[in-house]
């Protein structure tokens, strides 16, 4: 069968329509005694082996045009079958609706995987294989590798994730309650595919490997500058082992200026001090920086705003990532 061209395509809401991603994972390796370790900085796979952490497999599936993504990692010596994936995706992640009416997979990836248009085909599954110059198709592939690190943030009294089989039931659960929840409901596009019926898989058991890992699992290597000094870190508040950048922060006492409390936030002042800890930058570099700039207090902005707001160096990208914990119900 013939790989079918994206151009034989209709409107974007005229087929149900999947990517499918496979890399070597930037953000999650392991380590053989803190269990899984999350990067948040990428680094060589070279760079990393100094502190002992071994790579790993990501598969991801997105619902372009949505917020819907689903992640999957193995190790790398025991790679799954594509088959197997997407059969475990399209039966354990409700928002996926099961099987779509097209995938779409990279060059690399349609390549490796010769047999997999013939396989799909027996269900109705269209291969597509993404131009090079498809945004919609690279930033699935972007937003599945961010997905992974932020797999294990857990919800309350949630134990946190220090095994592969423990991730990725958590990663099917922050998924499946992305999809059932409200925050979900976000444009035309969202309501159109929730109100879409599931489908079966109808796919093969697909024990056996049918796809060739190769040098393009981790291109995203190249152009990284040489990992510095890194220093691992247990959080106190998910329990999650980070690489950091910097050194820990022993305790609260800098995060005091950094987030402003108000009984509203319920626990977000908390889940703030854990990403706040994993930031690059210190909270005494951003207190600085701050102070430099003559930007009034954190206290004196929440008093004006009437409500609690994040002040750091970097205010967009760290509150995108409190959003992405508020939405996941933490």
């Amino acid at each position: 069968m013939t790989i079918v061209d994206e151009h034989d395509e209709g409107g974007p809401m005229s087929v149900r329509e999947h990517h499918l991603v496979v890399a070597t994972a930037k953000h999650v390796f392991l380590h053989r005694e803190y269990g899984v370790v999350f990067i948040r900085e990428a680094a060589s796979r070279e760079d990393l082996a100094a502190y002992d952490l071994t790579p790993l497999l990501l598969y991801g599936l997105s619902v372009p045009g949505t917020s819907l993504r689903w992640v999957m990692l193995t190790p790398v010596d025991n790679p799954a079958s594509i088959v197997s994936v997407l059969g475990k995706a399209w039966t354990q992640a409700d928002g996926l609706r099961g099987r779509p009416d097209v995938l779409k997979v990279s060059r690399h990836l349609a390549a490796s995987a010769v047999d997999l248009p013939d396989a799909l085909a027996a269900t109705d599954v269209r291969l597509v294989v993404a131009e090079g110059s498809d945004k919609a198709f690279s930033a699935s592939v972007r937003r599945c590798q961010e997905d992974a690190m932020w797999a294990s943030l857990p919800r309350r009294r949630a134990t946190p994730s220090t095994t592969l089989d423990q991730l990725n039931r958590c990663a099917t659960d922050r998924h499946n309650h992305s999809f059932q929840s409200p925050q979900s409901r976000v444009n035309a596009t969202m309501e159109s595919w929730r109100n879409r019926p599931p489908r079966a898989a109808d796919l093969p058991p697909g024990d056996e490997i049918d796809w060739r890992p190769g040098a393009w699992l981790h291109a995203w290597e190249k152009g990284l500058a040489p990992a510095g000094r890194r220093y691992f870190h247990k959080d106190t508040f998910d329990g999650a082992v980070w690489l950091l950048t910097t050194p820990p922060i022993a305790d609260d006492d800098e995060l005091d200026e950094t987030i402003f409390e108000d009984d509203e936030t319920d626990n977000l002042p908390d889940v703030a001090r854990a990403l706040v800890r994993c930031w690059p930058t210190s909270c005494s570099a951003i207190a600085a920086r701050k102070r430099a700039a003559g930007q009034p207090s954190l206290s004196a902005v929440s008093a004006n705003c009437g409500h609690s707001t994040l002040m750091a160096g970097r205010r967009s990208s760290l509150s995108s990532r409190l959003n992405l914990a508020a939405s996941m119900g933490v």
